[in-house]
């Protein structure tokens, strides 16, 4: 007659002496909270009998087993959990295994934020050096907030790279990027590259030598090849 789970036992026709004993459990509270607080959400949950939960929380007996689940905001991205004990890694949801003690794990998330390079008319743009968390395609890259990444400019035939725009006033086509706090898009921008030439008339009669002082001029000695805008001076020798 000893025997229940009710607090309340009810022993009837007792004949002899007996003695019944109590048993208690400890009931502890298994919590997990978000750092930054604005950046995601954690929920808890558990398969067991004596659970209570609610939102972020659970309450069970010593033993049990509470999982908790990390759901990141919008531009935002879980990236592990701490808080001491068993309140480590990165797994999603974590599972804590026979409890015993209260333990309140932190949830952190990292803000998103995102690189536009707009496919540029005359030429094209790509993305390397970027962490394996971020997620780069043809013409942007979403990456943690801090992170780097590098952009090369890649001009097409009888063209080139004249300078960057939006994020950088650069005139290298290979353009770094470190410490990335804000969204934000770099244009690459390109030049058409022009042959001027000089012929004498007739050939036998003399000769014209072409000069710039552009310095993206490339001269050889009868003709230059310059971008659009470059100044070119064509003139007979002497």
């Amino acid at each position: 007659e000893c025997t229940a789970t009710s607090p309340t036992l009810d022993l009837v026709n007792v004949t002899q002496s007996k003695s019944c004993n109590a048993n208690y459990v400890a009931r502890l509270r298994i919590a997990g909270v978000a750092n930054p607080t604005n950046a995601g959400v954690v929920t808890a949950s558990s398969s067991s009998a004596a659970a209570v939960c609610a939102s972020e929380a659970c309450t069970v007996d010593a033993g049990s087993t509470v999982s908790l689940s990390a759901v990141a905001s919008s531009g935002q991205r879980f990236t592990g959990w701490s808080g001491g004990g068993a309140c480590t890694g990165t797994q999603n949801p974590l599972v804590l295994s026979n409890v015993t003690s209260a333990l309140t794990c932190t949830a952190s998330f990292v803000q998103r934020v995102t690189v536009a390079y707009p496919d540029p008319a005359n030429g094209s743009v790509a993305a390397s050096n970027f962490p394996t968390t971020a997620n780069c395609g043809a013409t942007s890259c979403v990456l943690d907030r801090g992170a780097a990444l590098r952009l090369t400019a890649t001009a097409d035939a009888n063209y080139r790279f004249r300078a960057w725009s939006g994020c950088s006033t650069s005139t290298n086509p290979v353009l770094d990027l470190t410490n990335i706090t804000a969204n934000t898009t770099c244009t690459a921008n390109f030049v058409l590259r022009v042959r001027i030439a000089g012929v004498a008339n007739p050939a036998n009669a003399g000769a014209v030598t072409a000069s710039s002082n552009g310095t993206a001029a490339q001269c050889d000695g009868a003709a230059c090849v310059v971008p659009l805008e470059a100044p070119v001076r064509s003139r007979p020798p002497g």
